[in-house]
């Protein structure tokens, strides 16, 4: 049996305290908590104050948390506690803050909140600062947050914050997170108080802790903080303020908002001024100047200055307020500004020294000056007060520069606004009689300063005192007065008039409550009465937010609310409900068991819907309500009474508001609910459907403002804006729905706000742009997002509704439009009174200007109006010809203002005020005519062109150029949008404006013409072609000539125009129809293909130039003239636009034909034959004919495509050229607009023709070609791709079209000029295009596809060797890294092809980067922008991305890295230490990607040279005789694009090179897989060779080529370079003996020329021709290289392949036009024609040419 426990209760309390065993301290604890809680007597305290230390430092930890609560009774109770803060204090920081209890830490810092209530804060606030230089890190954060609660209760007015403030850096310094967590609070709560004044003190943070700080800032309510607990002095203080009858005055006080001065520490600016400041500031050198002002202004950019003596800067800064250079005075005018802000009151006594300059210098013209100026000005104002600056002001206004009144007006207004003190009467009158003047003044913001100012200063003084300085004013200028005076906001403090004393206070009847208690009630918010349980409101909820967050007034007024009349109450629903239900059914409803509810629940909805008619719908919500009842724990049981619900607002005739009233607001609350959200929302749209939409919306409106969820408030904004995007607007109080969302979007939860934003997108799209205005008044954050919401919606049409409410379909609301309570319309003829309307017709024209300026601010204000604008269109008609301009262009601007407001009923007036409005286009000035213009675009908005296109027809009959010009260039843009509209019937009818266009299309001037041709396409559509046909007959023959082609070009492929049908016969008795003889001729062509059609790929869109030669006199390419036949009757061609059959490639849509794009000369028509010029159309029952392509296309042109071998092909024999094309060159001029449009054409006969025309002007005359060059390469890119991907085995034209457009990028990069013309993303778009066909499978499955594909290789060649170098490099980088970057996601067939596409690109650089230094040299090169592309590759993929593929065996590891770095070295190596001078254009060089590499590359040659260059010299002085087995040369390079390594030779036998090719046929192709590997495989990579380079993972020198893939490698050297292997010369070797010595000598010395920096490359090349000369000593030369340093190998073998490179280039540039030969050989007929005594040695060179460019095998001689 256990021994009874000690009894200590019998011990003295003041030893139990102290007892030894806890559990007595823990009883001694709580029995002195009783007894402080019930004395007030000094005498029962003061014998425990000495124990109040141990106390809260116990070292048993449940002892501790109740000596706390001891601690707080005695703190809260005794009469001074103060006596032992200083050592409880530091002592619950201590421990307290430090406990592992969350109740002791919890009632630690409420004794410190009640130590800072009973006194003060400061004493408090000292010693828990202590705490943060605690070692424990949770003592720490405790410190923390007990801050964060004191600032958060008693505010930073009661609470001095700056030592708090200068702990921020060292709290967000900390290890621990859980420390820098709190900091976040604590500078949350910061801010809330000190709104930006805290910012000066995060300064010194990290960049991301500033950055989550401010996203946390932007998230926080918009609501100032209140002081959640009161101190006991400032409850004492509030008790006696309502005794006297002040409280109501406390309480309007304003509260002064918290200023970042009042925080900061005084910065003594002067101690740290430059030395030589004022030396400086006194040269004579402008730059001297500004440098020394800049400096003093970054000093001076402190929250606050220490007061000191400023009297000579401030005199310094008054004199360079003068200074000539205006650089120097906005510094000055800053610095000024800086020091008045940072000194405030100090700054008064040098006001004299800097007013008056600054003031005199605001008559600079810039206003970026006068801005500084104004500011400077405003600053110093804040200093004094307005009296200090009246007569400064008072001599301003004397000036007699107008810009120094204004601006002297507006610093007035300012001062007027913000002064704190009323101004004396003598200065009220001096100020008011200068602004009376004022308002009198010539020059505009002048007078407008002075009316701002009187209404401001009748806002200070009062209206009736101000009266009195206005009576010679007339009403005009009052109201614009009294318009300020409204507007007005003012700082100044009106004294209020004294309320009458309270009445005599009632008899005290109790005693006064303790201080603690009347604290407490003073400071916590009392509590809202609770509810009444038990019956139903009497009233709907109001459809507005709650007091925690009520929505802002309605502007209209307020909803009338509806009354509800219920039949039940919720007392007697479930007796009620069983007379029609018996108690057994539902009885299971009340069981645990959720599952016999479920059942329970789904009988009741049977035995419902049997009985709908009998059972009232409001009884059975009510009984629901009560079982299962709104708080069912179960999902699918609440979900089956939701669908009860639905179900009685469907099927029972009794549902009607009550019910719905009723169980909305649970529907809202559980549509947040993921297991309720679809019940829930669909009954809700029942409720919708059976009564409105509105009248749920309005139920709704209050519960979600009571929602604490955020989640709910979400969804139901979701469902809210299904609902609008089903139902519409229609019956909705659209205005009430606004406001309850920007109530939402004050909600610190993202996705509310996210879904608040998209249902006012939804309204946006059924109101319209109008509904912004409704939302003005939110801050710009917010504003940003929903104006990047309404972008997206902007083009949107309503939807149509999919569900009808019952009262919208009814009659009680269907006559309200919603669009139109939002904008009631205005009637403003009344407000346009008769003497306005005088003054409008006024002969003063200032009078006529205020009388338009009242008429604009009437429509200003109406944005809505009524038709009925009285007698005022007349007066507007004749103000549209006002000869003053600026009342002109705003006559403009008022009648598109009006119609826009009034909208199509405007169109009663359009025709008396369009016809002025298009004579002001024959106004001079520009301004103008864009006014006028921007009227057209309202009046078109808002009635249409119909209206308009009567009163155009006259307008064009003048013959004004300008007027002409503008206004056809205007409606053909609108044309333009109607023709593109989705709309049926879009055009209006043109048919007037045939006449006017046909007199346009003969106008003198080229830009009037052009224009007319723009419009002509519309008019044909609209009015019909033989209708404009007929138009046609009354004109003269040469001008018939001239317009009946361009008429032809736009004809529409079918019938159009309402007067086609009328005027046919007309129209077709001056048709000529074409003869039966070019029907046969087109069908025979038409047979010709059979083809698939292609797409254009995306991203490419042609732009014709803007210098195009369409508007010279000049015969088109499609109608040259005819010189076999020139009497042959004038008969209309087809143009450019109907020769294409169907619709255009996509992206061709910009690229007009030239007769619609330019101005056709005159010469065009004449004497053309039919026969010849007409192009086919394609008729319906021919498909794909003509080579056309059909409607379907398969764009899938990125598959690899298999190696086959090469057989021999003979080149394709081309048709002659049509006869049009062989006339004379004196009859035609070239059009390159009209040849791209021909190149891009979908029928191939066509393209080729184009590319023939081409081929001979790029022969005879390339430089007419240099300013289209761009959209030339963009053409031949697009048909490559169209023609390449359709190739099929039976299609030859197309085959033949595929030729022709390599032979044309073969020539035009032959040609260095147009080649450099080339811009980077024309190369970007051809090479890309290039590398793709080089992979292109279906160059298998047509004959002749291996020749294709070395054609395709030779035009790359071209392009890489003749383009701009440093554009040549961007687009190719550009490439690597586009097709390299996302190999990580893309799947495994997609990746296997794009790493065959990225080896062919990385393949390219390596060929370039040989020449980096040749280039370098020659200036071909810049390298800075090279280092500039070459650094934006690393930005896109940093290197270490490329490190982490290499370990996870991406594809590709890190090679297209270790390309990049290739091109680094080179550059390194031609530049030396002076690459560096090369990064100018990179931003921060040194924090660069290239600038690490770049050094560690410098450094690691300058050794690797100097040890390279010893070391030969060293080993070629011996000439020891030695050998190497399978020794291997350098081969040259040939014509093709070389790429093949030694290791991936060996790795991939499929890319070994057959025996019989030569090394010239070897292509890019070569390095593609065999088609019968297996797909799955990874790709074999293809790496450059490796260098024993110090320089870590840059690829050496590549692009050298094996001579025979088949040798042996050396295993000694895997993947070294291959050195140049030239043929044996045909004389035998010389016998070794002498002749070896010699040569070993010999070679001795080239190797020391090569050994020196000067002779390096005249060895190089004596070894060149040493090789070539003696193959025999081939050996020794590998034997004297493997001596030398790898990377002094790589460069002499680098400099070999140069030399062999550049002399096969000069061969190849010799015989290049032999070569085109040999792509196109003549016929057969021709050929048999050749001179057959032609010498064998030249047949020999053109069956050599064949070899090199593919055309023929090497056995096929």
């Amino acid at each position: 049996m256990a021994a009874p426990e000690e009894d200590y209760s019998s011990l003295p309390l003041t030893e139990r305290v102290t007892h030894k065993i806890w559990k007595v301290r823990v009883g001694a604890y709580e029995e002195l908590t009783k007894l402080f809680k019930k004395s007030d007597n000094e005498s029962d305290f003061k014998p425990y104050e000495g124990f109040m230390k141990n106390i809260a430092t116990d070292s048993n930890a449940v002892a501790q948390e109740t000596g706390l609560t001891t601690l707080l009774a005695f703190v809260e109770n005794a009469p001074n506690p103060l006596k032992v803060r200083n050592s409880i204090i530091p002592a619950v920081v201590e421990k307290g803050f430090g406990s592992s209890r969350a109740g002791t830490k919890n009632k630690a810092i409420e004794l410190i909140l009640l130590y800072i209530e009973v006194d003060s804060p400061e004493p408090v606030v000292g010693d828990v600062l202590g705490g943060l230089s605690a070692k424990q890190p949770k003592l720490v954060a405790t410190t923390v947050s007990a801050l964060k609660e004191i600032i958060r209760l008693y505010g930073t007015k009661t609470v001095n914050v700056k030592p708090i403030l200068k702990t921020i850096p060292k709290i967000f310094a900390h290890t621990d997170k859980n420390v820098r967590s709190e900091g976040t609070q604590l500078v949350i709560e910061l801010y809330k108080w000190l709104g930006k004044a805290i910012d000066p003190h995060l300064s010194e943070l990290k960049p991301v802790q500033i950055k989550e700080l401010n996203e946390s800032f932007e998230k926080l309510p918009q609501e100032k903080p209140t002081q959640g607990r009161l101190l006991r002095s400032q409850v004492a203080a509030a008790e006696a303020a309502a005794e006297a009858g002040k409280g109501d005055e406390a309480e309007a006080e304003e509260e002064k908002e918290i200023d970042a001065y009042d925080l900061a520490e005084p910065v003594d600016v002067l101690s740290k001024m430059s030395k030589d400041f004022y030396t400086l500031l006194g040269s004579s050198k402008w730059k001297e100047r500004k440098e020394a002002l800049e400096g003093f202004l970054e000093i001076c950019k402190t929250p606050r200055i220490a007061d000191n003596n400023y009297s000579e800067l401030t005199a310094a800064l008054a004199k360079r307020i003068s200074d000539a250079n205006i650089l120097v005075v906005t510094l000055a005018a800053n610095v000024i500004e800086a020091l008045a802000l940072g000194l405030r009151e100090p700054f008064a006594k040098y006001k004299t020294t800097v007013m008056t300059p600054l003031i005199e210098k605001l008559k600079e013209r810039k206003q970026s000056v006068v801005d500084a100026l104004s500011a400077a000005l405003d600053a110093v104002f804040l200093s004094v007060t307005i009296s200090d600056i009246t007569e400064d002001v008072l001599a301003a206004g004397k000036h007699k520069n107008p810009q120094v009144k204004s601006e002297s007006m507006k610093f007035l207004v300012k001062c007027i606004k913000n002064t704190r003190t009323s101004p004396q009467k003598a200065e009220i009158k001096a100020l008011t009689e200068m602004m009376v003047k004022a308002s009198e003044d010539s020059f505009e913001p002048v007078r407008n300063s002075a009316f701002e100012g009187l209404g401001t200063m009748m806002k200070v003084i009062g209206e009736k005192a101000m009266n009195t300085f206005l009576e010679g004013l007339d009403d005009i200028k009052k109201g614009k007065i009294k318009e300020y005076y409204d507007k007005a906001e003012v700082k100044i403090k009106f004294s209020a008039a004294k309320k009458p004393p309270p009445p005599a206070a009632a008899p005290k009847g109790k005693p006064a409550e303790k201080p603690a208690a009347k604290k407490k009630e003073a400071g916590s918010a009392p509590k809202k009465a609770a509810a009444k349980p038990g019956g139903p409101p009497k009233k709907a909820p109001p459809a507005k937010a709650s007091s925690a967050a009520a929505a802002p007034p309605k502007k209209g007024g307020k909803v009338k609310e509806e009354i509800i009349t219920y039949k039940f109450s919720n007392e007697g629903a479930e007796e009620r409900f069983a007379e029609f239900v018996p108690e057994d059914q539902t009885a299971n409803l009340s069981e645990k068991n959720w599952k016999l509810r479920l059942e329970a629940i789904e009988n009741l909805q049977s035995t419902l819907e049997e009985r709908s008619s009998e059972i009232e719908a409001e009884l059975v919500v009510r009984f629901l309500s009560k079982k299962p009842g709104w708080k069912e724990s179960n999902f699918q049981v609440l979900s089956k009474a939701f669908n009860i619900i639905e179900m009685l607002s469907q099927k029972f005739p009794s549902f009607g508001k009550p019910a719905a009233t009723l169980a909305i607001p649970i529907l809202v609350e559980k549509l947040g609910d993921i297991k309720l959200k679809k019940s829930a929302g669909d009954a809700l749209m029942a409720f919708s459907e059976k009564i409105s939409l509105q009248f749920v919306l309005s139920q709704a409106y209050d519960p979600l403002n009571k929602a604490k969820a955020p989640k709910i408030l979400a969804d139901n904004l979701l469902w809210i804006h299904g609902a609008i995007m089903e139902f519409g607007i229609g019956g909705l109080q659209v205005r009430e729905l606004i406001e309850f969302l920007k109530v939402t979007l004050g909600s610190s939860n993202a996705s509310v706000r996210t879904n608040a934003v998209t249902v006012l997108g939804a309204l946006r799209v059924f109101v319209g742009p109008d509904i912004r205005t409704f939302v003005q008044d939110l801050n710009p954050t917010q504003l940003a997002t929903i104006d990047s919401e309404f972008e997206k919606v902007a083009g949107q049409e309503p939807p149509k509704s999919l569900r009808a409410s019952a009262e919208a379909t009814g009659t009680g609301s269907s006559g309200k439009n919603p669009i139109e309570e939002l904008f009631p319309k205005v009637d403003i003829g009344a407000q346009f009174t008769s003497k306005m309307m005088a003054e409008c017709n006024d002969d003063k024209w200032k009078v006529r200007k205020d009388a338009l300026e009242q008429v604009l601010a009437i429509v200003d204000a109406n944005k809505k109006i009524k038709p009925n604008l009285g007698d005022f269109v007349p007066i507007l008609k004749s103000r549209l010809g006002d000869s003053n301009k600026n009342l002109q262009m705003m006559s403009l601007d008022i009648t598109g203002k009006i119609a826009t407001a009034m909208g199509k009923p405007f169109e009663r007036h359009v025709k008396i005020l369009v016809g002025p409005v298009t004579a002001v286009l024959t106004d001079q000035k520009a301004t103008v005519r864009s006014s006028a213009i921007s009227t057209l675009d309202a009046l078109a908005n808002a009635c249409g062109l119909d209206s308009l296109i009567g009163s155009f027809s006259t307008s064009l009959a003048t013959e004004n150029p300008l007027l002409r010009k503008d206004l056809l260039s205007w409606l053909s843009e609108r044309l333009k949008e109607a023709a593109e509209s989705d709309k049926k019937n879009a055009l209006p009818d043109l048919s007037p404006m045939v006449q006017p266009i046909l007199s346009c299309l003969q106008d003198r001037n080229g830009e009037v013409r052009k224009a007319a041709q723009s419009c002509l396409s519309p008019i044909v559509k609209s009015a019909g072609f033989d209708y404009v046909v007929a138009k046609c007959g009354d004109l003269k023959g040469a001008v018939k000539q001239t317009i009946m082609p361009m008429i032809e070009a736009v004809r529409p492929t079918g019938p159009s125009g309402p007067a086609a049908k009328k005027d046919t016969k007309k129209a077709k008795s001056r048709l000529a129809a074409p003869s039966s003889k070019d029907k046969a001729d087109t069908d025979e062509e038409n047979m010709e293909d059979d083809d698939p059609p292609a797409k254009l790929p995306p991203g490419l869109v042609l732009r014709p130039s803007a210098n195009s030669t369409l508007n010279k006199p000049t015969t088109s390419l499609a109608n040259p003239l005819s010189a076999a036949n020139p009497n042959t009757s004038s008969l209309p061609t087809n143009g450019l636009s109907s020769q294409l059959s169907g619709p255009p490639p996509s992206g061709i849509s910009r690229l007009q034909s030239p007769l619609q794009r330019g101005g056709i000369p005159s010469g065009i028509g004449r004497g053309a034959t039919p026969s010849r010029l007409q192009f086919s159309r394609a008729r319906p029952g021919m498909n794909g004919a003509n080579g056309q392509i059909p409607a379907s296309s398969n764009d899938s042109v990125d598959e690899i495509e298999s190696k086959k071998d090469l057989s021999s092909m003979e080149v394709d024999k081309f048709e002659s050229v049509n006869n049009e094309m062989n006339a004379p060159t004196k009859q035609r001029v070239f059009m390159v607009d009209i040849i791209i449009t021909k190149i891009l054409s979908t029928e191939f006969q066509q393209s080729i023709e184009a590319l023939k025309e081409l081929d001979k002007q790029l022969n005879t005359s390339p430089e007419s070609i240099i300013r289209n060059v761009d959209e030339l390469v963009n053409a031949l890119a697009i048909q490559l791709r169209i023609s390449y991907t359709q190739l099929k085995p039976q299609s030859p034209s197309l085959i033949r079209l595929c030729k022709h457009l390599v032979n044309a990028l073969v020539l035009l990069f032959s040609n260095k000029d147009l080649a450099s013309a080339v811009s980077q993303d024309s190369l970007d778009r051809l090479l890309s295009e290039l590398a793709h066909r080089l992979l292109d499978p279906n160059l298998t499955v047509v004959d002749g596809g291996s020749q294709l594909s070395k054609a395709i290789n030779v035009s790359m060649v071209k392009v890489l060797e003749h383009s701009n170098r440093n554009r040549t490099y961007s687009a190719l980088i550009s490439i690597l890294g586009k097709s390299s970057s996302n190999l990580r996601e893309v799947d495994a067939e997609t990746a296997a092809t794009q790493t065959k596409f990225t080896e062919l690109i990385m393949k390219c650089l390596w060929k370039l980067a040989k020449s980096v230094q040749e280039n370098l040299k020659a200036g071909t090169l810049l390298p800075n922008q090279l280092l500039r592309d070459l650094n934006n590759f690393f930005m896109a993929i940093p290197p270490a991305e490329w490190k982490r593929r290499e370990k996870e065996k991406v594809l590709l590891g890190e090679l297209p890295l270790r390309t990049v770095k290739t091109l680094l070295l080179e550059l390194v190596t031609g530049l030396g230490e002076s690459v560096y001078e090369k990064l100018d254009l990179i931003e921060d060089p040194q924090k660069s990607y290239v600038y690490p590499y770049l050094h560690h590359m410098l450094e690691a040659t300058k050794k690797k040279d100097k040890q390279a260059g010893s070391q030969a010299i060293a080993d070629n002085t011996s000439s020891r005789p030695s050998s190497i087995s399978s020794a291997r040369s350098i081969s040259s390079v040939g014509s093709d694009i070389q790429f093949s390594t030694t290791e991936s030779a060996r790795a991939s036998p499929a890319r070994d090179l057959s025996p019989q090719r030569t090394p010239t046929q070897t292509s890019l192709r070569n390095s593609i897989p065999a088609r019968n590997s297996p797909i799955n495989e990874p790709p074999t990579r293809t790496f450059p060779p490796a260098r024993d380079s110090p320089v870590p993972d840059v690829p050496g020198h590549i692009n050298e080529t094996m001579s025979n893939a088949s040798e042996p490698v050396s295993p000694a050297s895997p993947r070294t370079p291959m050195t140049p292997k030239f043929p044996t010369p045909t004389t035998s070797a010389r016998s070794s003996g002498s002749h070896e010595v010699e040569m070993n000598a010999r070679l001795t010395q080239i190797f020391l020329k090569i050994g020196s920096r000067e002779e390096t490359k005249k060895g190089i090349y004596e070894l060149y021709e040493f090789q070539k000369q003696h193959p025999e000593m081939e050996g020794k030369i590998t034997t004297q290289l493997s001596r030398t340093g790898t990377h002094f190998q790589s460069y002499i073998r680098r400099g070999l392949a140069n030399i062999a490179t550049e002399e096969e280039e000069k061969e190849r540039a010799n015989v290049i036009a032999e070569a085109k030969k040999n792509l196109f050989p003549q016929d057969k007929n021709n050929t048999e024609n050749v001179n057959q005594s032609e010498d064998i040695a030249y047949r020999q060179k053109l069956l050599r040419l064949q070899q090199v460019f593919g055309y023929r095998e090497t056995g096929n001689e």
